[in-house]
């Protein structure tokens, strides 16, 4: 009996490994704007509050670690286990705890444009509630399709209605509230900073103010 092993094809590579390369590149794009938007406001807002300055430190952090999860996934599943079928496939303590940190960090930077909108709009402000419901919404789905991941031991497992049913909805939520954050941000401030500088403002300052301040990197 011949027992050599047959090639994974090119359909199977790409629907598996393809995919999570594609994921990963994206990953590592995000946290170089994650890098950047840290840089910025350490080195230009050093007179900020400790308290805000601890925010933004450990969200670098946190983004820093799931890179590293990510990394991590990526050799697992394209090294490792390289010539193992999709249904084969083991679902990895590594990947639920990158998933719980993703979540983790996505609440936090929300809320702290929720927080920024509610200075200048107000607390009560339908803007603030939407996004802080959203946000809040999000984080409730986020955990609860983390959960769901962490009782599944292999990855052909995660194709259920119901995990696919919670994971569409948490997304969702994001992208509302990153939708909202955004709009309001643009609508209600617009594109110019609130202090009085140079009208001449210089083409850098005006991107921080338009990618970051305003949220759109977010979005």
């Amino acid at each position: 009996m011949n027992s050599t092993l047959e090639p994974p094809s090119v359909q199977s590579l790409n629907a598996t490994f393809g995919v999570l390369f594609i994921g990963f590149v994206l990953s590592v794009i995000l946290y170089g704007l994650t890098f950047f938007q840290a840089h910025v406001f350490l080195s230009r807002f050093p007179k900020e509050d400790p308290w805000t300055k601890g925010v933004v430190t450990s969200l670098w952090l946190i983004d820093t670690a799931t890179t590293a999860l990510i990394s991590q996934i990526q050799y697992f599943y394209l090294i490792q286990s390289f010539t193992s079928t999709f249904d084969e496939l083991e679902l990895t303590k590594t990947f639920i705890v990158e998933r719980a940190l993703a979540t983790i960090v996505t609440f936090t930077v929300q809320m702290f444009y929720v927080a920024h909108v509610s200075t200048f709009a107000g607390r009560w402000h339908p803007c603030t509630l939407v996004i802080g419901l959203s946000t809040a919404s999000s984080l409730a789905f986020g955990l609860a399709s983390t959960a769901k991941l962490a009782s599944r031991s292999h990855i052909a497992d995660l194709l259920t209605p119901e995990l696919e049913i919670l994971i569409s909805v948490y997304e969702g939520l994001v992208f509302a509230a990153d939708l909202a954050i955004l709009i309001t941000n643009f609508t209600l401030l617009g594109v110019k900073p609130k202090t009085n500088t140079n009208a001449d403002q210089h083409w850098f300052d005006r991107f921080v103010i338009v990618w970051v301040n305003r949220g759109t990197s977010v979005a």
